[in-house]
């Protein structure tokens, strides 16, 4: 016991004087040389790993291209079957607005887009300022305006919001109403 504490505290010791010190040119000149083994050390042990592990990672990258080659003929195969099934329903959904289809493995429907309204901030804080309060100090009310004018309901034309009391433009919005339904297609998880 008394070895393994002289062991150690002979270990907690400072280094002594006795370490190699450089004390001309040539000195330096020597401990670059043992820089210069040090980095080709590591540069050949970098060289042997790269080489045990070449095997290995010509694998990984084939398995890797296989699985990408596979993603996309499944890619190619799943656009062809709901390109099918959209040949179908296109003409049923151009008759009717809603139409769904509900099936055992799946549903198929026409989801309505929501318009995008475009706002000019500055201009609807001139013509509603009570929708510029204490809290949207910073801003226009655009989420409390766009519930209390049911903006979603009024009637568009040119892309102008129409007031149905006055038959008057609202100032200030636009709106981009979407061209067409969403298409989408909601399988059932089979297992």
């Amino acid at each position: 016991m008394d070895q393994l504490k002289l062991s150690l505290d002979q270990a907690m010791q400072p280094a002594s004087d006795d370490r190699f010190t450089i004390t001309d040119d040539s000195g330096v000149v020597w401990a670059l040389r043992k820089l210069a083994e040090i980095d080709s050390e590591h540069d050949n042990d970098q060289a042997m790993v790269d080489e045990a592990i070449k095997p290995e990672q010509q694998k990984i990258d084939q398995a890797k291209q296989w699985l990408a080659d596979r993603d996309r003929k499944r890619e190619e195969s799943r656009q062809y079957f709901i390109s099918l099934i959209r040949e179908y329903t296109d003409p049923k959904q151009a008759k009717k607005a809603t139409y769904k289809l509900k099936t055992p493995l799946g549903n198929v429907s026409y989801v309505k887009k929501q318009p995008k309204f475009k706002y000019d901030e500055k201009e609807l804080q001139k013509l509603y300022p009570k929708y510029t309060t204490a809290k949207t100090t910073f801003g226009f009310g655009w989420s409390d305006f766009k519930k209390d004018m049911k903006l979603a309901k009024l009637p568009v034309k040119n892309g102008k919001l129409i007031d149905p009391e006055t038959g008057e433009i609202i100032q200030g919005v636009e709106v981009e109403k979407p061209a067409r339904r969403e298409f989408s297609i909601e399988p059932n998880k089979e297992g």
